[in-house]
């Protein structure tokens, strides 16, 4: 990420306006950072888990962020208002904001992937319904949530069992 930064390539985008920002100063340090993997390639939203009071992007979703790029994949980091339901609301605009972008940002949206740990598992499973209705359109959702794979393919699923043996063990 540092190394995009430097090259002047954008990392962070903001999912809102300033004028929805101005209304709402909550909204103001809200939105995603991009992790980008292969152009054309499909992408995932990663939420950091924090139980809806803080969001834990640091040690949370970017990990999970930077690895599905070094697969080829983009990844998405969403910072997000804490608590449910602007939780919520966020992640429906994140999703919005990157089909309506997704020329510019390179990203395949036939299929994507969202990722969520912690309390963030709860609005991912809330959250499709409510995106179809922003988006006026029904994603095709490929999703997971604790064990097994759901609709992932092998890679994903090989890198999601890795990764949840490495947390558990962090937290033994």
């Amino acid at each position: 990420m540092k190394s995009h930064a430097e090259n002047g390539d954008v990392i962070f985008y903001d999912i809102y306006t300033d004028e929805e920002k101005a209304a709402d100063p909550a909204k103001e340090d809200t939105g995603l950072f991009f992790f980008k993997g292969n152009p054309g390639e499909r992408f995932a939203v990663c939420n950091a888990g924090g139980g809806f009071a803080y969001v834990g992007a640091m040690h949370d979703s970017f990990p999970h962020a930077l690895e599905l790029s070094k697969m080829g994949y983009n990844a998405f980091a969403l910072i997000y208002r804490p608590g449910a339901q602007t939780a919520c609301e966020d992640l429906a605009r994140a999703i919005s904001f990157i089909f309506e972008n997704a020329d510019e940002l390179e990203v395949n949206t036939d299929c994507y992937s969202l990722w969520g740990g912690s309390a963030e598992s709860f609005k991912r499973a809330w959250n499709p319904n409510r995106v179809s209705s922003l988006r006026g359109t029904s994603p095709r959702l490929r999703s997971r949530n604790g064990n097994g794979c759901g609709g992932l393919d092998k890679r994903r699923c090989e890198f999601l069992e890795k990764s949840n043996a490495m947390i558990s063990s962090n937290y033994q």
